[in-house]
C-alpha cells in the first residue's frame, strides 16, 4: 500500500512539473482504475477487463499532451473550461484498444499458470474460463485484434519508415505477427509455465516499443524534415 501511495505521488508531482496541470487532469482516470483493480480481482469474473483500460490509459494521456489544448487563461485552473479542440481519435481510439487487448492477451497467457492458485483463492480469470481447450483459439483472435488496431494507428499517425521496420511498425507483416504467432505455438495448454513464457515474451515487446518510440522522437527533434 505504501508503495502503491509513494509511486502515485511521484507519477502526480512529474506529470504536473513536466506536463502541466491540463495533462495531469487527464491522468486521473488511470489513478482511479489501479486503485480498484485489485479489488475488482474479487468481484468480476474476468479481472483482465478492469486492468486493461488502466494499462492503456497512458495512451490518452500521451495524446492530450501531443495536442493543441485549449483553454482559456482566465479559467485555467477550471477543469470545465478544458476542450480538447484537436485531441485526434483517429489515432488515440486505436492506440489505446491496441493495448488493452494487448493487455488482455498477455494476462490471459500469464493466467494459465495461476488457474489452480486463482481457483482457490476464489479469483476469477479468462484463463479458468476458456480452459485448455479454448484459450490458444482465444489468444489468436485477439492477436490478430492488436495487430489490426495498431496498424490502423500508425497509418492514421503517418508513422515514419523506421517506426514500421524495426519496432511495433512492422505490425501486419513483421515483428508483431512473428511474435505472436512463436506465442502461439509455444503455449501449451498443458504446461501452465508456457503461459509465463509467453508473458516474458511480450515484456521483451513492450520494451521494443518504448526504445523505437524514443529513437523516433529522438529523430524527429534532432533532424527535423526541413534539415533532412
Amino acid at each position: 500500500m505504501l508503495w502503491f501511495v509513494f509511486q502515485l505521488a511521484t507519477s502526480t508531482i512529474a506529470v504536473h512539473t513536466l506536463l502541466g496541470r491540463t495533462v495531469l487532469y487527464s491522468v486521473l482516470p488511470a489513478y482511479f482504475m489501479a486503485t480498484i483493480y485489485p479489488l475488482a480481482k474479487h468481484w468480476m469474473p474476468w479481472p483482465q477487463f478492469a486492468l486493461a483500460p488502466a494499462v492503456a490509459w497512458p495512451v490518452v494521456t500521451g495524446c492530450v499532451s501531443a495536442a493543441d489544448l485549449s483553454y482559456t487563461q482566465e479559467n485555467h485552473n477550471d477543469i470545465s473550461a478544458i476542450t480538447f479542440m484537436q485531441l485526434d481519435l483517429s489515432i488515440c481510439a486505436p492506440l489505446f484498444l491496441a493495448y488493452a487487448s494487448w493487455t488482455i492477451y498477455f494476462d490471459t497467457a500469464y493466467g494459465l499458470q495461476d488457474i489452480v492458485g486463482d481457483r482457490e483463492s476464489g479469483i476469477g480469470s479468462l484463463a479458468q474460463d476458456l480452459g485448455k481447450r479454448y484459450i490458444r483459439a482465444f489468444l489468436a483472435v485477439v492477436g490478430v485484434a492488436i495487430i489490426i488496431l495498431l496498424s490502423f494507428g500508425a497509418i492514421s499517425a503517418g508513422c515514419s519508415p523506421v517506426f514500421w521496420t524495426f519496432g511495433v511498425g512492422t505490425f501486419g507483416v513483421g515483428t508483431w505477427t512473428c511474435s505472436i504467432l512463436h506465442q502461439l505455438y509455444i503455449l501449451d495448454a498443458e504446461d501452465p509455465k508456457s503461459g509465463g513464457r509467453v508473458f516474458g515474451i511480450n515484456i521483451v515487446l513492450g520494451f521494443l516499443v518504448t526504445v523505437v518510440a524514443t529513437a523516433k522522437v529522438t529523430i524527429a527533434v534532432s533532424w527535423p524534415p526541413q534539415q533532412l
